[in-house]
């Protein structure tokens, strides 16, 4: 949708930059803001995002969260895994952000009440660590960093409970004057 806004429009200004959830929220509430884009955390069809949006959410995606483990792990031995089975081995996060409560891994464990975690800001490390059966990890089927190893070294497993990731905008209904091009943008997107 970027690139076809760059070859399509140029005329019109894209000024994309990376920010916290709430960053959003706020931009988007005081209009400095015209469409944000994010994730929010749906565990048993609940959603644990900590703030009420008073702007529409509208889900371009949905992605199920599974378990990786090293072939050699104990917890590859089952079909489904519970939490109550995570529980007892070390979580492993991939960590390259220093915000944690945009990070979806580390909220669905924190949601599960589970501290026993490996952290790595590193990838390479972070792969090692699921490697060397260290852990696991919770990853969805866009998760870059353990992606390529899976079939060969690494394992997904999916899980009990019903954890996934809605991936969407919301958008300041106050820009009207630039609503045609946020209805093209998002027209684009689906």
């Amino acid at each position: 949708s970027i690139s076809y806004f760059y070859k399509n429009l140029p005329n019109v200004q894209l000024d994309i930059s990376t920010m916290s959830s709430s960053m959003i929220i706020d931009q988007l509430k005081n209009s400095s803001l015209d469409l944000g884009f994010f994730s929010m955390l749906f565990i048993n069809e609940e959603n644990d995002f900590r703030e009420k949006i008073a702007l529409p959410f509208t889900p371009i995606m949905h992605l199920s969260f599974s378990v990786v483990v090293c072939k050699k792990h104990p917890l590859n031995k089952y079909t489904a895994l519970s939490f109550e089975q995570l529980a007892a081995y070390p979580a492993i996060l991939l960590t390259l952000d220093e915000n944690l409560d945009d990070y979806l891994p580390y909220r669905i464990l924190r949601y599960y009440g589970i501290d026993s975690v490996i952290y790595s800001d590193n990838e390479m490390l972070y792969n090692q660590l699921l490697e060397d059966g260290l852990g696991y990890a919770l990853y969805t089927q866009i998760s870059t960093a353990p992606f390529y190893n899976l079939g060969t070294s690494l394992i997904a497993h999916p899980l009990k409970d019903k954890i996934f990731s809605s991936i969407g905008y919301i958008q300041n209904l106050d820009s009207v004057e630039k609503m045609s091009y946020i209805k093209l943008f998002c027209e684009h997107i689906s």
